[in-house]
């Protein structure tokens, strides 16, 4: 079986992205944490989460 990852950042946007993939359907799981200097208090959408003051 094949892993893949494959990674990118964009400070003027503000974001890091991670895509992670196997060539076996089913065969990718994972749990991820993050940690911010303040509390997220906006619900996650469409998979998304922000922090306070981040742009939409």
């Amino acid at each position: 079986m094949r892993h893949t990852r494959e990674y990118f950042a964009s400070a003027p946007a503000g974001v890091v992205v991670a895509r992670l993939g196997a060539d076996k359907p089913g065969s990718v799981a994972f749990t991820s944490k993050i940690a911010v200097p303040t509390p997220t208090t906006i619900p996650p959408t469409r998979g998304r989460t922000r922090t306070p003051g981040s742009p939409a």
